[in-house]
């Protein structure tokens, strides 16, 4: 059974606890009721507004919560990366409030812990980031010329003859919203 349209998460009801349609019946008053004894038929007697399909979307619930709870490790190679990445293919656009939105979020924390460790990144060369703002937008180094300067300057600064100075690095900034991070990056080399 399906229970996405009938558990709801909400953050100002019941201190954002899974619901059922919308209610404030919890998943777990429902799941505490059972525990604690009740039949099906008894809950629906005492909440007449409840129907067995609430009931069952809450056991399915449960059990979609508890068979995920417990499939996340730790990523410490990269056989564990590439498990990783597997599961998270298919629950990558998983609805959010959902178990397997709360598993992709974690994986993705995990993933990327794991990458900034294992996989640094250098930092971009500035002049790397300012051919591909002009590729990205089709511009030619004439267009270049109100942030860097005259044409001889522009091919100076693109051949890395010239470094940036503080007032181009602010110019392209403004002018094409490269970040200000990339064109400080590297020193200019």
């Amino acid at each position: 059974m399906s229970y996405h349209n009938i558990i709801t998460l909400e953050p100002g009801k019941r201190g954002g606890k899974p619901c059922i349609r919308g209610l404030r019946m919890t998943v777990y008053d429902v799941l505490d009721s059972l525990a604690a004894g009740m039949t099906m038929e008894q809950i629906l007697e005492d909440f007449d507004y409840l129907t067995r399909d609430d009931i069952l979307a809450c056991l399915a619930y449960a059990a979609d919560r508890e068979r995920h709870q417990w499939g996340i490790k730790p990523i410490r190679n990269d056989d564990d990366l590439r498990a990783a990445f597997l599961r998270l293919e298919p629950i990558f656009q998983a609805q959010e409030g959902t178990p397997e939105a709360d598993e992709r979020d974690v994986l993705v924390t995990l993933i990327e812990a794991y990458e900034q460790k294992h996989y640094v990144i250098s930092s971009a060369d500035p002049i790397e980031a300012i051919k591909f703002r002009m590729e990205q937008q089709g511009l030619t180094p004439k267009d270049l010329e109100p942030f860097i300067g005259g044409s001889g300057r522009v091919s100076e600064v693109l051949n890395h003859k010239r470094p940036l100075s503080l007032r181009m690095i602010k110019r392209l900034h403004e002018g094409l919203h490269i970040p200000y991070e990339s064109l400080l990056a590297g020193g200019g080399r």
